[in-house]
């Protein structure tokens, strides 16, 4: 952060995400951030981190609020661009065009999809997880696991899609 700013870019860090991030949450987030001119949004961490970079990438620049964008083909065109950086293996949301979110009050974890919700761009660098606690390490491991499990077994599965589950 202090080479970005030593080199005379304005940074305004937003550290207060959530483990499992909520649409309250989001909109609260969002209404924080209205009113401010952003070029680039950062999702550094797990997949809520950059889930929510994607969501307030959505509506920052399109307004309203999370449930308006919740379900396919709802975000109606790009948004702030998002750099997406995990430090946990598993969610795979740096490279999806899917941002999930919980609504406590329907108790479902729902989710936008759009090709507008890719992030622009992905560092994807292993050693940011050496750090991680042995329990997200593990409930990462799972998470992985489960994608490749699912994209096994799937309906939709062919021999391409396979032999990329097989070797996850």
């Amino acid at each position: 952060i202090d080479k970005v700013s030593n080199a005379g870019l304005l940074i305004e860090v937003f550290a207060d995400s959530e483990p499992e991030p909520t649409l309250p949450k989001l909109n609260d987030t969002a209404n924080q951030l209205r009113g401010n001119t952003y070029d680039l949004l950062v999702g550094l961490g797990g997949g809520s981190s950059m889930d929510t970079a994607k969501g307030l990438s959505v509506l920052l620049t399109h307004g309203g609020v999370g449930q308006d964008y919740i379900g396919v083909g709802k975000v109606p065109g790009p948004g702030i661009p998002v750099f997406a950086i995990p430090t946990t293996a598993g969610t795979g949301s740096e490279v999806t065009n899917i941002a999930v979110f919980g609504d406590p009050e329907k108790e479902l974890k729902l989710g936008m999809v759009s090709p507008y919700l890719l992030a622009r761009l992905a560092l994807v660098d292993p050693t940011l997880t050496y750090n991680c606690p042995p329990e997200v390490t593990a409930a990462s491991g799972i998470d992985a696991l489960v994608h490749a499990i699912e994209c096994y077994t799937s309906t939709k599965a062919n021999n391409f899609t396979d032999a990329l589950a097989l070797e996850a």
